[in-house]
């Protein structure tokens, strides 16, 4: 299997799992939304930690592996990243930050460094709050280029040892770092180990049949998941999204046929701005909201809830397309007259 194919289902569950974030989040608009349900976003994150662990050994498993390598995947990630982060966080310092100037000074050289999900005494969620996920994944994929690199016989040991001992402090009640921290490697890391399992079950003979019933299955169990109250909610969700992306890389079912679909694939490019910005977006309506005239009807929350939605799909749209992909680009520029390719930076747009 070629390192340039796209998992076309995979990209559509991208956006879908970025589009449940956001209406988890609504209730930041709404006057009378429960907060429990922007916790519940949580959750959801998880499926993109799985999908960056999977596709970045898909896109880079068989090339990383001298320090040069090593350094133009860095690039690469940093070219599909930083674009829309440091875009958001000059748009935010445009809005205005009313904490104190040496607060402000230290939570934004922690998001500008990518350090605010892993310093103790850092506010994870300082500034753009959705941007805890980048701090996470980018140290992640420096350390799951640090496996590659270093152990080019013995990556998938290294890697189920990283997500045991991620698995190991959070069951532990480690609290020295984040329980997101050490979930999100879980997740990671797994996904990581998912691809030679995949790559070694790619040739499956199994019918369409067969594969829609896996796929309704994975999806039946999943939906029980996130409806639950359970301890360990979210690692167990984690499992899930880790068995659903094995089932749906094989694109065999109805299901995957669906996710083939304009739609969903258009979501899914737009899923790392949509996700990004909305929290951005939302604040800013926030403030601005109250200043306006209020209708008194029934459909009130409704229908500024489904126009928010609208609005920040409509806002990643543009920032996809003036914004990361000409990031993208010029990182691939700047990558190919070393490594003769620009797969790196398509590679990576897929990791998300």
């Amino acid at each position: 299997m070629p390192s340039t194919q796209r998992f076309s289902a995979l990209d559509s569950f991208r956006g879908l799992a970025a589009l449940a974030i956001v209406v988890c989040h609504l209730p930041l608009l709404l006057a009378d939304g429960e907060p429990g349900q922007f916790v519940d976003s949580a959750v959801y994150v998880q499926f993109f930690f799985v999908l960056s662990g999977f596709v970045l050994f898909h896109a880079n498993g068989a090339r990383l592996g001298t320090p040069a390598a090593f350094g133009r995947f860095l690039t690469a990630r940093g070219f599909r990243i930083l674009p829309v982060h440091l875009c958001l966080l000059g748009l935010i310092l445009l809005l205005g930050d009313t904490r104190p100037d040496a607060e402000s000074a230290s939570a934004l050289l922690a998001n500008l460094l990518l350090l605010q999900a892993w310093l103790p005494t850092a506010d994870d969620l300082s500034l753009n709050p959705a941007a805890w996920t980048l701090s996470l994944g980018f140290y992640f994929s420096l350390f799951f280029g640090l496996a590659l690199l270093a152990l080019p016989r013995g990556r998938s040991a290294a890697f189920l040892l990283l997500a045991a001992l991620a698995l190991g402090g959070l069951l532990s009640g480690f609290d020295d770092l984040h329980a997101s921290l050490l979930l999100g490697a879980v997740g990671f890391f797994l996904g990581a180990m998912l691809y030679p399992l995949q790559q070694s079950l790619r040739l499956l003979p199994l019918s369409q049949r067969a594969f829609t019933i896996l796929e309704v299955t994975v999806l039946a169990l999943l939906g029980l998941i996130l409806d639950s109250s359970y301890l360990y909610r979210e690692l167990y969700a984690t499992l899930v999204f880790a068995l659903l992306l094995l089932i749906f890389t094989f694109e065999g079912g109805l299901l995957s046929r669906l996710l083939r679909h304009r739609l969903p694939l258009t979501l899914g490019r737009w899923a790392f701005a949509l996700y990004l910005s909305h929290l951005v977006l939302f604040m800013a309506l926030a403030e601005l909201l109250p200043l306006l005239p209020q209708p008194d009807v029934p459909w009130r929350d409704p229908l500024q809830a489904t126009a928010a939605v609208l609005v920040a799909i409509a806002l990643s749209a543009l920032l996809h397309r003036y914004i990361e992909r000409p990031g993208m680009a010029l990182g691939q520029r700047l990558l190919a007259p070393r490594s003769g390719t620009a797969q790196a930076g398509n590679a990576s747009e897929a990791s998300g």
